[in-house]
């Protein structure tokens, strides 16, 4: 490394090929048709895993968090919104 200039590698960026294969993988078994027709009836019954939203987060990517302090700096309160 001449100069502190980093040479060589991936681009910025740019995602590894196992997180891509995870992320192919994720979105071919959610675009499954019998897996969307399981899928349906175990939201109507309410049954739905942690590990489903999990594989949304790996498809799709996970959306974004607002996190805004409020108030005094003395008098901390934390206010997280989920988009969902």
């Amino acid at each position: 490394m001449a100069n502190g200039r980093k040479t060589g590698g991936r681009r910025a960026g740019t995602p590894n090929k196992t997180t891509l294969k995870i992320r192919d993988a994720a979105r071919r078994l959610l675009e499954d048709p019998a897996y969307l027709q399981n899928m349906r009836a175990r939201l109507l019954e309410g049954k739905t895993p942690q590990l489903e939203v999990l594989l949304y987060h790996y498809a799709y990517g996970k959306p974004k968090d607002t996190v805004e302090q409020v108030g005094r700096p003395d008098q901390i309160v934390i206010r997280v919104e989920k988009p969902w």
